[in-house]
């Protein structure tokens, strides 16, 4: 035993993440885009709904929530302009298998540095640091 995984959550160890379907490749891809379209939107409500919280590694909410929405503001910046997200595609958008549960988010065929994660049942963008 190594005592890597301490929340033990399948007896098979760290090579225990299944391989992702094509329907769970194409859900993946398709809340991202949900996400850009928000971006575009200006909706910082449902683009934040979209996303784990770093902190708590759930979806978003209450407190969480509203720090992703100010980060949100802080972080695109007052010269943002959300109509260039309208130039995105869904068909520019893929996801990839990470080989750990994970789905890689590709644009125009090139990593993004983005991943998305299957919360019960639904995937959302997993933060890389606290909001």
């Amino acid at each position: 035993e190594t005592g890597d995984d301490s929340e033990g959550d399948s007896a098979e160890g760290d090579d225990a993440a299944a391989e992702l379907t094509e329907d769970d490749l194409t859900a993946a891809g398709d809340r991202f885009y949900a996400f850009l379209e928000a971006m575009g939107e200006g909706d910082p409500d449902t683009a934040c709904s979209l996303v784990i919280d770093h902190e708590t590694g759930e979806p978003a909410a209450g407190a969480g929530l509203e720090k992703c929405k100010q980060s949100y503001e802080e972080m695109l910046g007052d010269d943002f302009d959300p109509s260039i997200m309208s130039a995105v595609e869904r068909e520019m958008i893929e996801a990839s298998d990470n080989g750990d549960g994970r789905a890689e988010i590709l644009a125009l065929g090139e990593s993004t540095g983005m991943f998305m994660e299957n919360v019960s049942g639904e995937w959302y963008i997993v933060a890389d640091s606290s909001f």
